[in-house]
């Protein structure tokens, strides 16, 4: 449900960039970013790639262990278009069609938050992409606008790490419900508290806080808008590391006494089809 709820935020917030920022976008450049955040984890599981290769997936086996929940949302995606009933860009030229469809791979694939190498390739762009007059990314090109268009995706993608911390911690519970739920179907133990507070920690110190140093080196984004994704950034990762461990402990206890009530129920029933 996180992961679908997911999709709706990220477009709004894309929705909400492209109102800020949009200008000098073209209506198809649009276009990719709102179709791309639409269907960025369409039939997500809910649970990192890496697990998924670990426990050698089906969808892992098929897309060779590389961004597989992402490339199994493009497939979706794109597959759609290809219905008639569902064909939003109908009356879109081939030219544009197939500019459409090379914008949103590369922006799905964009938000494989463990795909380092991609993540690194896009940041050192913006430099060899910039302007030698301002220093400011040029988006007057194509591979400039894919730049901007990735940060700005990758940026709604993790919305909640830049909004109060409210909003912040209930995302992250929700995440740490589904997956664990998932690792008990897997007959396997669930996160362990330590664990978790640490790759939230990790999260917002290695990829929270460069995506908004590099919105910051492009030199297209308004700076007061920058500062307030700076200063809700750091008053969550600050809220992380003070009330962190003992909301994961309640997290915890929580999930424990919710999951054994729904075993215990789906056990009833089981009891019950067998009598």
């Amino acid at each position: 449900l996180t992961r679908q709820n997911s999709n709706s935020h990220v477009v709004l917030n894309c929705g909400y960039f492209l109102y800020l920022f949009g200008a000098k976008m073209s209506s198809l450049d649009k276009a990719s970013l709102l179709y791309a955040a639409l269907i960025h984890d369409v039939e997500h599981l809910g649970v990192p790639n890496v697990s998924l290769v670990k426990q050698s997936h089906e969808l892992a086996k098929l897309y060779h262990d590389q961004s597989v929940a992402e490339m199994n949302s493009l497939a979706v995606g794109l597959e759609l278009l290809q219905n008639p009933h569902f064909d939003i860009f109908v009356n879109l030229s081939p030219a544009e069609r197939s500019q459409l469809r090379q914008n949103v791979i590369e922006l799905v694939l964009s938000t494989d938050i463990a795909d380092a190498y991609r993540r690194k390739r896009t940041f050192a762009r913006i430099e060899e992409y910039s302007s030698s007059i301002d220093g400011s990314l040029d988006i007057s090109t194509d591979i400039g606008k894919q730049i901007l268009l990735s940060l700005l995706l990758r940026a709604a993608d993790i919305g909640s790490s830049f909004q109060n911390f409210m909003t912040s911690k209930t995302w992250a519970q929700r995440y740490y419900t589904e997956t664990n739920a998932w690792l008990l179907s897997e007959g396997r133990d669930i996160f362990s508290r330590e664990l978790f507070f640490s790759d939230q920690i990790s999260h917002m110190d290695n990829y929270v806080g460069n995506i908004v140093e590099r919105l910051k080196t492009t030199k297209c984004i308004d700076e007061t808008f920058l500062i307030v994704l700076q200063e809700n950034f750091t008053a969550n990762k600050n809220g992380w590391i003070e009330e962190g461990n003992s909301l994961l402990e309640k997290w915890e206890k929580d999930f424990r006494i919710t999951y054994k009530a729904s075993f215990l129920k789906e056990k009833e029933e089981k009891d019950e089809e067998k009598a």
